[in-house]
């Protein structure tokens, strides 16, 4: 017999799981079912091999606070502040360097000035004069970094909008880390929801009408579940994938035009991130570099531009945006080589004394990973309304939530996610 529910929610990320704790919350039956074998989505925490501070493979930094993320936490008792200093390669070295904040911020300040039309941002930084001839790259280094986003195809009036929201919530300088990792923070949702959820269910199509909806799986124990409410989080990476591809979802009808027109207006990022873990870190032969907190390597040939430390014996690259060196097929070994010779230039030290000291590397490709799609979504040049859009529900019986449902500073990230769940829920609590 077909289990029929008031709610189904695809997916059991952040979104997912805040959805359905509140809808259950509210009386209404609630299942969530999930493709892959883990809870988690984008979050995937590990233990350090050397004790410390866990390991984030996926999403790691809260940026700002909505009062949505605080119903699952404390913040004086569950996170922690980025702290220590930024200091930059300049010269061959590694130097204090807030110039080089200060040039950036400029730059993008001037974001808040109206254009007549919508532009990429490479586009609207080719119109406007700098004195510094360095400047364009690194700012362009820093758009496609922070969002991983390919600068000839982000929108600036969306970016103007994210800018905006960052300084009013201190969601840049402000990010912090969660304390025993995030996989901590999504455990305590699940506990919440306080009933099983159906791992390993690949959805491959959805039947709906106003009337509701009966979705069907590739492969799984229970053929399908029927549903008053469809409640979907996968990532857009997802919602963009082609009929063959592993992760596709089938819609009897299709999506409205207007909604499938409205998801090619958002594009998932791409990034590359590694952990390194050292029995002995490079950085302690150095006292000056004894409380640096994050390093920045602005130059034009430098792959993994930013480095941030975490505990005693962690350190973390991020590359984000576009590069020809690197692809979606990159291996770990090949991450691993470029991350050492990285970290070898930024300390003077030879790759043999770098490897040496290195207890192991921890990389995940979320590019490749066919439930992702990439890291998370930007909003593509015209496409400042795309959020808004997204966010509306189809016949009241189709919802969309995930982290590509809040435009501002939460586009992209855990905030987010949880802030689009709240939406979604007190929609259907409305209606119910």
């Amino acid at each position: 017999m077909t289990p029929h529910v008031d709610v189904l929610v695809i997916g059991a990320g952040v979104s997912g799981l805040t959805t359905a704790c509140l809808l259950k919350k509210a009386g209404l039956r609630v299942e969530v079912v999930e493709a892959r074998e883990r809870l988690g989505g984008r979050i995937l925490t590990q233990p350090n091999p050397l004790g410390g501070d866990p390991i984030e493979l996926g999403a790691e930094l809260v940026h700002g606070l909505p009062e949505e993320t605080q119903m699952w936490l404390n913040p004086i008792e569950d996170l922690e502040e980025r702290g220590g200093d930024f200091l930059i390669f300049e010269n061959g070295k590694l130097t204090s360097s807030p110039s080089y904040f200060v040039k950036v911020s400029e730059v993008l300040e001037r974001l808040s000035a109206p254009v007549s039309q919508d532009l990429s941002f490479q586009d609207w930084l080719d119109q406007i004069e700098l004195e510094d001839p360095d400047l364009k790259e690194w700012v362009t280094g820093y758009i496609q970094g922070y969002h991983a986003a390919d600068a000839t195809e982000i929108s600036v009036e969306a970016l103007r909008e994210i800018e905006r929201e960052s300084q009013e919530v201190d969601a840049v300088e402000g990010a912090r880390f969660f304390r025993g990792g995030q996989g901590e923070f999504l455990r305590r949702i699940e506990r919440e929801f306080a009933q099983p959820i159906l791992l390993n269910h690949c959805v491959s199509e959805v039947h709906w009408s106003n009337l509701g909806v009966e979705v069907r799986f590739k492969s799984s124990k229970v053929p399908s579940i029927r549903a008053k409410k469809l409640v979907i989080t996968v990532p857009i990476g997802v919602l963009q994938s082609s009929s063959g591809q592993e992760g596709y979802i089938e819609f009897h009808p299709e999506l409205p035009q207007d909604f499938q027109q409205n998801l090619r207006l958002f594009k998932m990022g791409t990034a590359f991130r590694m952990s390194f873990i050292f029995k002995k870190a490079p950085w302690i032969i150095d006292p000056r570099l004894a409380d640096f907190g994050m390093l920045l390597d602005p130059s034009p040939d430098a792959l993994f531009r930013v480095w941030w430390k975490r505990g005693e014996n962690q350190i973390i690259g991020w590359h984000g945006g576009p590069d020809p060196r690197l692809s979606i097929s990159s291996s770990k070994e090949m991450l691993e080589e470029l991350g050492v010779k990285s970290l070898s230039r930024l300390f003077g030290l030879s790759e043999i004394q770098i490897k040496a000291d290195l207890e192991q590397t921890f990389v995940y490709n979320w590019n490749s990973d066919p439930y992702s799609r990439g890291v998370y979504p930007y909003i593509r040049v015209e496409g400042k309304s795309a959020v808004e859009k997204f966010s509306k529900p189809i016949e009241n019986v189709l919802y969309f939530a995930g982290d590509a449902g809040s435009l501002g500073a939460y586009l992209g990230t855990i905030n987010g996610a949880i802030k689009s769940g709240f939406r979604v829920s007190k929609e259907i609590i409305g209606l119910s």
